[in-house]
């Protein structure tokens, strides 16, 4: 694994509607300037998590994938993937599948 490498643990819905992707690690200090993409992505540190807003209507799915983008582009470059023991709270059996199957492709 690469210095930066994280590994998403958790994938929950939060009662506000809300994605939180949640590492393994607890994150570092530093991703809290993700804000600064401008794409609607920021950092929980109390759950130490990247988390959506509500301001965008995509579907759960496609916020993993925009969040997972974000991180892991060039401007960025945190490097996170989807672990292989994943705990998933509030997210429907369908999202869940389509998020796991664009993981691996």
């Amino acid at each position: 694994m690469a210095e930066h490498d994280e590994i998403i643990n958790r994938v929950e819905v939060l009662e506000s509607g809300e994605l939180i992707l949640v590492l393994e690690s607890g994150g570092r200090s530093g991703y809290q300037h993700i804000y600064r993409e401008g794409v609607g992505v920021s950092w929980d540190n109390k759950r130490g998590a990247f988390k959506s807003t509500s301001r965008v209507k995509w579907s759960y799915p496609e916020w993993f994938f925009h969040i997972l983008n974000t991180c892991n582009s060039d401007n960025v470059y945190y490097s996170i993937c989807l672990g292989s023991e994943v705990d998933w709270v509030n997210i429907s059996e369908q999202d869940k599948e389509e998020i796991e199957k664009g993981s691996t492709t």
